[in-house]
């Protein structure tokens, strides 16, 4: 009951969290185990939360042994199905890495016909890469096959969690659920030799989630592809409705990872050209701070001053409501950040964050609720400010977001007013950009089409 009551608060608090969560293969998912879910791991608890929320079956986890220290956390996280790994950074001086009692518990979950995630690569970094693929999710899979003979129907389900900025509030995720990998499949080469079949396990693992990631394996690569992104974004999708914005979007990011480590790896003159051409075209529009939207004209529908009028109008009229909100979530809002800022690691602020603004909100609801029923003691006003509590704190957001496109807006029509040679040859610049992208994007396509049919 726990467990369902936890699932319920972790799918109302991601779809707040997070502006767009895309979910693809729901379909893939098998209803029940014996299944190991296996996922890469750039957020540590905002993963398997995000995963076991789209899964219908309760699911277990494999967790690194150091969030056991504490005996009372160990007795909940137990409670939870959570079974500890030991990692070799997880050992205090004298420790001997020892995982076959675990394992054991691995294979004793999935004899119940129990579904349990594992984040093979065994450690969580927010980066754009797949880090190596552990042998122990595929020596699990094979323990337990040996020991039911291969007759239980063992399923791998890989799963693909790519994040538009996996620290940030209101950002864009998406989940790919695999088809779930047949670990009888490699029965025959399992038992003429473990070591090979278990190579070839993880190896199989390691190519689904490759295929399905981001992976921009140095920070050039990186920030080549979040501008390439930014300028080819908006001409890639076009007029697409909301949701298949957002999942054109993170296959785009997921595509253009792919490209740029073909060009760099075998166009490297390319690679270099349009590199340098990219680079010189945003150093000039980041002179200005004038946002590729707007150099596209993606959402002006030539009637700029039109649109920078309704923002107005729009903040103006927006404002009580966004003062009531500011003012009634300031400190909740401000206290949860200031628990996620105190880790070091990064990693752990998105889950940090979300975890705490889910539990501090709803204390300070309560509070102001008390007090304003304490102090008007009519309970038609109570319940009406109970009821602009969350939809004040939601148009905050929302009104942030305006006065943002509203500022910006305003700076490119003065620079376009002043400057209109400058804002002319940003587009031209941007045009070019676009050609030489489009020409990279079907050399790539040629070289996939070759790739596929080899």
């Amino acid at each position: 009951m726990l467990y369902s009551l936890l699932k319920s608060i972790v799918q109302l608090a991601i779809q707040v969290f997070y502006r767009s969560i895309v979910v693809e293969g729901k379909e893939n998912i098998p209803r029940k185990g014996p299944l190991i879910i296996a996922a890469n791991h750039p957020n540590t608890f905002m993963d398997p939360l995000l995963i076991a929320a789209f899964v219908k079956q309760r699911v277990g986890f494999l967790a690194n042994a150091g969030i056991f220290r504490n005996k009372y956390l160990a007795a909940f996280l137990s409670y939870m199905h959570v079974i500890p790994i030991f990692r070799k950074q997880d050992l205090r001086p004298g420790e001997v890495q020892d995982n076959t009692k675990y394992f054991s518990k691995s294979v004793e979950y999935l004899e119940k016909k129990g579904t349990f995630m594992i984040f093979p690569e065994g450690s969580s970094f927010y980066e754009f890469k797949l880090r190596e693929i552990k042998t122990g999710t595929a020596r699990i899979a094979f323990q337990f096959a040996d020991k039911t003979q291969f007759k239980e129907g063992l399923k791998i389900q890989t799963v693909a969690l790519n994040y538009s900025d996996a620290i940030k509030f209101r950002s864009k995720v998406m989940i790919t659920f695999n088809k779930p990998i047949d670990v009888t499949d490699f029965k025959d080469e399992y038992l003429k030799d473990e070591e090979s079949g278990i190579r070839s396990l993880t190896h199989r693992i390691e190519e689904e989630l490759a295929e399905q990631l981001v992976i921009a394996d140095t920070p050039e690569k990186e920030e080549l592809l979040r501008r390439i992104q930014k300028v080819y974004a908006d001409y890639w999708i076009g007029n697409k409705r909301l949701r298949e914005k957002n999942k054109t979007e993170m296959e785009i990011r997921i595509a253009l990872a792919k490209a740029i480590s073909y060009f760099h790896d075998h166009l490297p003159e390319e690679y270099k050209s349009l590199e340098q051409k990219i680079d010189a075209y945003y150093t000039k529009a980041e002179t200005v701070r004038v946002s590729q939207n707007l150099i596209s004209n993606s959402y002006l529908n030539g009637q700029p001053r039109v649109l920078q009028l309704l923002y107005l109008c729009a903040l103006i009229l927006g404002l009580p409501i966004f003062l009531l909100g500011y003012f009634t979530h300031f400190v909740p809002i401000s206290l949860s950040i200031l628990i996620s800022k105190i880790p070091e690691d990064i990693e752990y602020r998105a889950p940090l964050l979300m975890g705490s603004a889910t539990f501090i909100i709803p204390i300070f609801y309560f509070l102001e609720i008390w007090g304003v029923h304490y102090y008007f003691n009519q309970v038609w006003i109570t319940l009406l400010f109970a009821l602009s509590l969350p939809l004040s704190g939601g148009f905050v957001w929302i009104y942030r977001t305006a006065f943002i496109r509203f500022k910006k807006l305003s700076s490119y029509l003065s620079l376009q007013m002043i400057s209109p040679k400058f804002v002319d040859q940003l587009k031209q610049e941007r045009r070019e950009v676009l050609l030489l992208l489009e020409k990279a994007r079907k050399t790539y396509s040629q070289h996939r089409k070759q790739t596929l049919n080899e």
